[in-house]
């Protein structure tokens, strides 16, 4: 895993936080920002080195980045770009495997190391709180108008107030990355396919040519980071590969797409341009 980039978050590839994985024991968090006059145009900052595996990143609309490992801490930093900012910590019962959010409202999920049993974690805006699971291995959630879990044979599972509703979106299929859009969900399988859909039941919408690791609904289409098999926009039924060149592996929509790639982190104004930074940036472990 040396020298290898995810969980990218932010607004584009020049205000973001991603995971840095250095060594095959150790990781951090590489900041990006605005070059300053007469320097080079993004710089870049390791920050939060630690001899473990995180497992999860997350930078709210704020500023904050919170992050997760699987030894089971959570830590945050409201301004991380000092080499002496502080950051909370706090230790939770759970292996984690990943942070996603909404506001200044975040969700954790992993599992439970004595039984591995799926749980998931909510953070109200003042403290960390239990939520019960929804019933299946949790693999990946996504934050909007509802939070969603996805997970294990299909299952698809909508927060409301205080309980899952669950749903069998797709029977059979691994699911391991979701997107909120207007009115439900998008999901993606380990075998490429994708479907949208909510209360009222799925529909297939696009099969790619590799795992939907992650989604974005950006600019009318939705756009699938498939890893090594790159990046696919789907335009309805058809999906196009827009780059294999870049192993994508995390996306955000917002003004710009975020697009995390093992090798470099880097974002489109447009879907046609990709301006990238950090190739050959990380320290070899």
């Amino acid at each position: 895993m040396s020298g290898r980039y995810r969980c990218l978050s932010g607004s584009r590839f020049d205000d973001a936080a991603a995971l840095a994985y250095v060594g095959p024991a150790e990781s951090g968090v590489l900041l990006t920002r605005p070059g300053r006059p007469g320097g080079p145009p993004v710089e870049l900052g390791l920050r939060l080195v630690r001899p473990t595996l995180l497992t999860g990143l997350w930078r709210s609309p704020a500023g904050r980045v919170w992050v997760v490992d699987r030894d089971g801490w959570v830590r945050w930093c409201d301004d991380p770009w000092p080499h002496d900012a502080p950051w909370g910590q706090l230790e939770l019962d759970l292996a984690f495997r990943g942070v996603t959010g909404a506001g200044e409202e975040a969700w954790a999920w992993g599992d439970r190391p004595s039984d591995g049993a799926s749980l998931v974690r909510r953070y109200d805006g003042r403290k960390w709180k239990p939520v019960t699971a929804p019933g299946f291995a949790v693999r990946a959630m996504a934050c909007g108008e509802h939070t969603w879990a996805v997970g294990h044979d299909g299952w698809v599972a909508r927060y409301d107030v205080d309980r899952w509703t669950v749903l069998a979106a797709a029977p059979g299929r691994e699911l391991v990355s979701a997107c909120v859009v207007p009115g439900g969900v998008i999901v993606g399988a380990a075998d490429g396919e994708v479907f949208q859909g909510g209360v009222d039941g799925f529909r297939t919408v696009a099969k790619v040519g590799g795992p939907a690791l992650a989604l974005a609904s950006w600019r009318g289409a939705v756009w699938v980071g498939c890893g090594p098999a790159g990046l696919f926009r789907c335009d309805g039924a058809v999906a196009t590969l827009v780059r294999a060149d870049r192993a994508c592996r995390s996306l955000e929509a917002h003004e710009h797409l975020l697009i995390g790639c093992d090798e470099v982190l880097c974002s489109s104004p447009d879907g046609a341009r990709f301006p990238a930074v950090g190739r050959g940036s990380l320290p070899q472990g």
